[in-house]
């Protein structure tokens, strides 16, 4: 497989100058004619995705990991969480927020599960550098969780994006940048998006060259190209000895007589050739071969491992899974099916190194998004149904009874307020009398906090 990973300027793009401007204001302010990602290159992207095994493998990990991420929903007035059990409670029944909520989250869209949708998510992301989500909701209103009937991911490859023009420096919304995004394989055929109702993330972009670098995010597999090119080589080598099995050999034909030896006549060549292609180790093959020919023969070495195929592989499979965050381990796993001795800190490491910290990230777009705080909610993520995470959460469940436990003695003592000690283990401070140290509160307040234990100033005292 031949990969090319050559600059080519998208067939969509029909102005040289505006791609790559000259002047300063041009190039950090834009024009309003459509801006199109490179997607011949992200094309290109997505054929490696589909034949590249260890790229592949990388991507799908990550989806996968991914995908296991849950959401309950906090009630940002009370601190309350609410789950999934909770909404057919009779407190929720009758909230539409709370029940729409869960219900974009667990079904997004009339085709895709919870668990599709949040894979796709990935390797859209993973694979093009940009992930793209479209709230579809009535056409006039403003994108929130009322409104929103369904979210879709968008294929990235296609996504166009016209600026408004204006300096990105001085812009407060995003509207004051991106008049609008266009969607379509050609430009007559695209459909137009208003900015708020794309969600668009993306992966980190060195490299400033034009106008829409600030805009598109740049996949990793473009500094991955030499390994990438290296794994595809080494897989079609190591293909095409097994596809020829049996031993290489060089052949010199000719006959010797009085005047020395006298080369093979070009027929006689050609019938050796035939013979040749009979023998080998496949099923329809002789495994041994009996030619009229005068010929000698020597043996080429064709064996992989003497090759370093594996070895090529294997390292440029390491450099691979650093650069998408994933324990080399779990790959290996991945592609040879081995289980390994330390799987389990490799599970735990990609958990929370990498996909914990990337969904978090997702759902606190996903908030501002769907504008869930200004209902009075946000979506919360949470881990603890996976159970290689369980002591870890057992752990800090144990921290914050010690830690708790500690500053009761010293809530108690005076030397901090409630809502210090709240603060401590993680949990949702108290307006007003919270901020108040035990001396300052009345005996109602304390009986609140320590439920039926009855203190005195003069005790504490």
């Amino acid at each position: 497989m031949i990969l090319n990973f050559t600059d080519r300027k998208s067939r969509f793009h029909k102005k040289e100058s505006t791609f790559y401007p000259t002047g300063f204001n041009t190039f950090f302010m834009g024009n309003q004619s459509a801006q199109w990602i490179n997607s011949q290159n992200l094309v290109e992207y997505a054929t490696i995705v589909t034949e590249n095994p260890v790229i592949y493998s990388a991507i799908d990990l990550s989806a996968r990991y991914f995908s296991d991420g849950r959401v309950n929903l906090k009630d940002l007035k009370t601190g309350e969480i609410i789950t999934q059990e909770n909404i057919t409670s009779k407190e929720f029944k009758g909230n539409e927020i709370v029940k729409k909520a869960f219900r974009l989250f667990n079904n997004p869209n009339v085709l895709t599960s919870n668990w599709e949708y949040l894979q796709t998510y990935i390797y859209m992301k993973k694979t093009f550098g940009n992930a793209f989500t479209y709230a579809n909701k009535p056409v006039g209103f403003k994108t929130d969780i009322k409104t929103v009937e369904s979210l879709w991911n968008i294929w990235p490859q296609y996504m166009n994006v016209v600026l408004t023009g204006k300096n990105y420096f001085n812009a407060t919304d995003i509207n004051e940048i991106i008049k609008e995004w266009k969607w379509g394989l050609t430009e007559g055929g695209s459909i137009n998006f208003q900015p708020d109702e794309i969600l668009h993330r993306k992966e980190p972009k060195v490299r400033l060259r034009d106008n829409t670098d600030m805009i598109f995010g740049e996949s990793k597999l473009r500094p991955l190209q030499r390994p990438i090119s290296n794994i595809a080589l080494s897989y079609e080598s190591e293909n095409v000895v097994l596809r020829n099995r049996g031993a290489r050999l060089l052949m010199s034909m000719g006959s010797n007589t009085e005047i020395g030896i006298v080369p093979a006549e070009v027929s006689e060549r050609d019938e050796l050739q035939k013979d040749w292609a009979e023998y080998g180790l496949k099923e329809d093959q002789y495994q041994a071969m009996i030619t009229r020919m005068p010929v000698d023969i020597t043996v080429i070495d064709q064996d992989i491992r003497k090759l370093g195929i594996f070895e090529t592989i294997a390292h440029d499979t390491m450099i691979i899974a650093h650069a998408f965050g994933i324990p080399e381990i779990l790959i290996k796993m991945y592609i040879q099916g081995a289980t390994f001795a330390n799987q389990e800190i490799a599970v735990r490491r990609m958990y929370q190194d990498t996909t914990i910290p990337e969904f978090n990230d997702y759902i606190s777009d996903l908030n501002q998004f769907l504008k869930l705080p200004d209902y009075g909610y946000e979506y919360v993520p949470t881990w603890e149904h996976i159970s290689v995470l369980q002591k870890n959460y057992k752990d800090k469940a144990i921290a914050n009874r010690n830690t708790s436990t500690y500053m009761k003695d010293v809530w108690l003592n005076g030397g901090c307020t409630y809502n210090v000690w709240l603060k401590s283990i993680g949990l949702k401070e108290q307006d007003g009398w919270g901020d108040k140290r035990i001396f300052e509160l009345t005996p109602e307040e304390i009986i609140i906090i320590t439920g039926n234990i009855s203190v005195t100033n003069t005790s504490i005292l």
